[in-house]
């Protein structure tokens, strides 16, 4: 009895390790899984916080159910990208594995809020794009992935 509260207590005691390691490194999100939407270019942590900030937002907001964002990845694309070209191949991706559906919100407006998000397997995932587009003209694509 008292071997097998030693094993299990270091099996815990390992589990715990490979979790904080998980953690120290940044841990993989589904956002890191997804694949870049053509032309698009990785936007650096440090940079654009206030346009990441607000988009990240404006997500949380559409939601409406309180979710909170756990894990970003951030790009910037051509003026010209087409909202439902990324809708399109992102959505081809997220919902390959079956287990990813595109919820419905009856608030939404297409083509006026760039949002889109899938629930599925106790995950949920957010693309948003702004609007407008950049001093530089370019566009801030974000994912995201929530906690409910």
């Amino acid at each position: 009895m008292f071997r097998t509260i030693q094993v299990v207590s270091l099996l815990l005691l390992l589990a715990g390790v490979v979790v904080l390691q998980g953690v120290a490194r940044g841990g993989q999100t589904m956002v890191d899984e997804l694949p870049v939407v053509h032309g698009a270019a990785d936007v650096p942590e440090t940079e654009l916080a206030k346009e990441k900030g607000a988009l990240r937002e404006f997500v949380e907001g559409f939601v409406r159910d309180g979710a909170r964002v756990e894990g970003t990845r951030f790009f910037l694309v051509p003026s010209n990208t087409p909202w439902v070209a990324v809708e399109s191949e992102l959505g081809s991706a997220i919902e390959a594995g079956g287990t990813m559906q595109r919820q419905r919100f009856d608030w939404h407006r297409p083509g006026y809020e760039l949002v889109d998000v899938w629930q599925g397997d106790g995950r949920r995932i957010a693309v948003a794009m702004t609007y407008d587009a950049l001093p530089d003209g370019r566009r801030l694509l974000g994912y995201f992935e929530l906690d409910r």
